[in-house]
């Protein structure tokens, strides 16, 4: 491992849903070593009072991290991709072998193929088993320092993710700050892959689930303001009466 730079990230084989089931159940399942003694670190991202943060629980220790994000970081796939680049930094800094967890598929797939050799693992796993979720919600409770020692390691390892600039094709320049329930309709699309495509009438109800969950008010025009906004930043667009995928990821 290099001590200048972590040499990360690796162990994110892009496996079927089945073969990352099989692999969680076997190896994690609110462990706090595998079974060849990796630590074991649950990270996730949360949406919360307009800026994203990340949880991070290391089991071991019971050590429980949550960690305000930049304004740069405008998604909820960036603020997922920074939760592995947390767990990740803090192996490295305490020289740990271990295995990331998280609940993006999206996020997990994209970081092991970035980054394919390495001395800490990624995998993914079911949100209902991440012990993360929670923490992600909670208060802050890092210094401002460390966000920027967190950014540095982006700048390093993934700079596309600090940067804000939308497409050419597109003319608003504001960056794009989903809402709670659309950041979770983009969560669960991402792991549940034969979602979409879908009736208006299924994708509307998918909707209400998730205000529900949320203890938000599930009137109609609040369900439609979620579609839209989701329209609007290119996660769906509406074909032949049918939602669908903006694009394939």
């Amino acid at each position: 491992m290099n001590k200048k730079n972590p040499s990360f990230i690796g162990a994110g084989k892009d496996m079927t849903g089945d073969e990352m089931q099989k692999q969680c159940d076997v190896e994690t399942k609110h462990s706090v070593t595998t079974s060849n003694g990796k630590r074991v670190i649950y990270v996730d991202a949360a949406f919360v009072d307009g800026r994203y943060r990340v949880g991070m629980y290391d089991i071991l220790k019971n050590k429980k991290t949550t960690l305000q994000l930049g304004k740069v970081i405008d998604s909820s796939s960036k603020a997922e991709k920074c939760a592995i680049l947390l767990g990740v930094l803090y192996l490295f800094e305490r020289s740990k072998n271990g295995i990331v967890l998280n609940d993006s598929k999206e996020a997990v797939r994209t970081i092991g193929k970035r980054h394919p050799s390495c001395d800490t693992a990624i995998s993914w796993i079911p949100r209902e088993i991440n012990l993360a979720d929670q923490v992600s919600r909670e208060k802050p409770n890092t210094p401002k320092k460390a966000w920027r020692r967190l950014k540095s390691v982006i700048a390093v390892t993934m700079p596309e993710l600090l940067n804000t600039k939308l497409g050419s094709s597109q003319k608003n320049t504001e960056q794009t700050v989903l809402s709670p329930c659309a950041t979770a309709m983009v969560d669960f699309i991402e792991q549940e892959k034969g979602f979409l495509p879908a009736t208006n009438s299924n994708f509307s109800n998918k909707i209400v689930d998730m205000l529900r969950s949320m203890g938000e008010d599930v009137k109609k025009g609040n369900v439609r303001k979620v579609r839209n906004e989701m329209v609007r930043a290119n996660i769906i667009t509406i074909k032949n009466s049918k939602v669908v995928r903006f694009m394939q990821e």
